[in-house]
């Protein structure tokens, strides 16, 4: 009885020895990426007239008026790396032994495999190469980023299992020449975040002619609209004058009196 008792055991050892080890990881295919904030900013404004639109201000009136926004917009480039196919550098033989039942992979020199997944094991990441065995069973074998072929275990797609077997033999047994990944970089850019903010406010009011002089008075203001006295302007130009010029602006003058004028902005110089 005893001389059964341990032959039954010697016979499980041998056979969980033949086994191998599956570890179950599910395979995935995150890029490798690296990623910078970065800002842009852009501006707009509000007027309160059309370039060649023909109009009339009377005193204490804006003859122009302009509210500037600010638009500032930030954003993650992130610098994203495929794998968009890997080549062996010469013809390679796996064979790979489960209970009693023997697997053999070839991988081809000089062709381009497709890595459509990773896996992680032992802290580090693999592509996963996608081949079929002699009865056409599909299996991954692991690249390095590096080009290193992993020669401790292979993936079963059917099984979805990684499988570390008791015997796995690699033909030659050399792997000392590297895998060759062709990389593909993209640039993906996010936006996080997008601001509008008030600028300065600006207007060019009438004051008025006399025998002498047009008279016209700058103001600006902050973005919260409270007037900076710094910027105010007395502007005066000939009473006569068809055409006046101030920044960038040029205001065609049809007629004017000490009550009112009548204008056409030609150019403003904002965008």
């Amino acid at each position: 009885m005893k001389k059964v008792l341990l032959f039954s055991i010697l016979i499980c050892l041998f056979l969980i020895q033949g086994c191998g080890q599956w570890i179950s990881i599910i395979p995935d295919h995150p890029p490798q990426t690296t990623s910078s904030v970065q800002q842009t900013e852009d501006v707009s404004y509000e007027k309160n007239y059309k370039i060649g639109e023909k109009k009339s201000a009377f005193i204490g009136q804006e003859i122009i008026r302009v509210k500037q926004y600010n638009h500032i917009q930030k954003y993650v480039l992130k610098h994203s790396e495929f794998i968009k196919g890997i080549t062996a550098p010469k013809d390679i033989i796996i064979d790979a032994r489960y209970k009693f039942h023997n697997y053999q992979i070839k991988i081809e020199a000089n062709k381009k495999y497709q890595s459509n997944d990773t896996i992680s094991t032992g802290g580090e990441i693999y592509y996963l190469i996608n081949l079929l065995d002699k009865d056409n069973m599909p299996w991954g074998v692991l690249i390095s980023c590096d080009g290193v072929i992993y020669t401790k275990a292979i993936y079963s797609y059917y099984d979805r299992l990684l499988f570390y077997p008791q015997i796995i033999t690699f033909t030659p047994s050399s792997l000392n020449d590297k895998f060759i990944a062709e990389k593909e970089i993209k640039d993906i850019k996010e936006t996080q975040d997008k601001n509008v903010k008030p600028g300065i406010m600006y207007e060019l009011i009438y004051s008025g002619k006399n025998d002498v002089s047009l008279n016209a008075t700058y103001r600006e203001y902050s973005s919260d609209d409270l007037a900076r006295q710094a910027f105010f302007q007395n502007l005066t130009y000939q009473a006569n004058a068809k055409q006046i010029r101030f920044k960038d602006f040029v205001i065609q003058i049809h007629n004017v009196t000490n009550e009112q004028i009548t204008y056409t902005i030609l150019e403003d110089g904002l965008k």
